[in-house]
């Protein structure tokens, strides 16, 4: 299904934006730098509730309109 350029999700260059990363939750005990730098997160940090966290079917809800939007990879972390 071709996407609607007025629809489509870009960047501010006007690259078009085709993929996702999705973090599930928002605790890891590795601490990388990736998803956790140690300039932004600290051992202190307060992390959702479980139920402040979204459910499987508000996750499908979610992916399934970025799909709409163009996005064709998605990266669950």
């Amino acid at each position: 299904m071709p996407i609607h350029p007025a629809i489509a999700l870009a960047d501010r260059r006007g690259r078009l934006l085709s993929e996702l990363r999705l973090s599930i939750i928002d605790r890891c005990n590795y601490r990388c730098p990736y998803c956790m730098p140690a300039d932004q997160v600290d051992d202190l940090r307060d992390f959702l509730a479980p139920a402040d966290r979204l459910d499987a079917a508000e996750i499908e809800t979610l992916v399934r309109a970025f799909v709409a939007l163009g996005v064709r990879k998605l990266r669950l972390t």
